[in-house]
């Protein structure tokens, strides 16, 4: 599977995430009702806020679910972590290390990871590393 696949799963999330997020900033909903809907507290919402690199997959899904947007891509971004690993799994060695150190994350560590919630901040460093891998 070429990384263009990847790179194609993780724009349309984040095509998503950044529409979910505009929304919440919209709405202007209170941090407590924002927490009621994805499971986090009032200090933990108040950081996603300040941060929104912290938002998590799932959370956005949640969120794309109460503003009814698809959340198809949200669903595909859990697939893609795991073909992503996989793939990477089955490059020769050099090429593996060569895309960790874009992805600045090691396949093994993405591995032990895989039943993790992955925040919009490792999704980035992903894209990125891939972006420059697949662009030399």
């Amino acid at each position: 599977m070429p990384a263009t696949v990847f790179l194609n799963s993780l724009n349309s999330f984040f095509n998503l995430s950044r529409a979910v997020l505009q929304k919440t900033h919209q709405e202007k909903q209170s941090t407590s009702t924002l927490g009621n809907i994805v499971g986090l507290s009032h200090n933990s919402v108040r950081n996603r806020y300040q941060n929104p690199k912290l938002w998590r997959i799932s959370e956005i899904e949640l969120l794309a679910m109460h503003y009814h947007l698809p959340t198809r891509s949200c669903i595909q971004m859990h697939g893609t972590v795991v073909e992503l690993i996989t793939y990477l799994q089955q490059l020769p060695s050099p090429e593996r290390r060569q895309v960790e150190r874009l992805c600045q994350i090691k396949t093994v560590n993405m591995a032990k990871r895989l039943d993790d919630d992955w925040s919009l901040l490792d999704l980035e460093k992903l894209q990125s590393g891939f972006q420059q891998w697949v662009i030399k």
